[in-house]
């Protein structure tokens, strides 16, 4: 599955439900340009708070856990895949809604 932001493209490899520190969270698991580097990293992933952050119900998660794969991983599996974990707080993820989207909706 492709998502876009800020004319950047994202390959979510894996999305759904999962427990951090006893607390349901939202999970997904991406194909990072290159996880250990701080400012790519970065780049995508306040990418990917902000898609989220429109999209993500409060009522129901706690926790928003996002896993950056690289390259590697992905094209050769007998390669244990380069990756970075990265867990917030739903409240922290909101504060990646865009201000005029975060002003005029409202959370389920």
């Amino acid at each position: 599955m492709k998502v876009y932001h800020g004319g950047h493209e994202y390959t979510v490899l894996e999305k759904g439900d999962t427990e951090d520190n006893g607390q349901l969270a939202y999970y997904l698991r991406y194909l990072s340009r290159n996880p250990l580097d701080e400012t790519i990293r970065e780049a995508e992933l306040t990418d990917l708070y902000s898609i989220i952050a429109k999209h993500i119900d409060s009522n129901e998660y706690q926790r928003v856990v996002i896993e950056a794969v690289d390259h590697r991983g992905k094209k050769f599996g007998i390669l244990k895949a380069r990756t970075y974990r990265d867990s917030k707080t739903v409240q922290e993820v909101l504060a990646y809604k865009p201000k005029d989207q975060a002003a005029t909706s409202g959370e389920k």
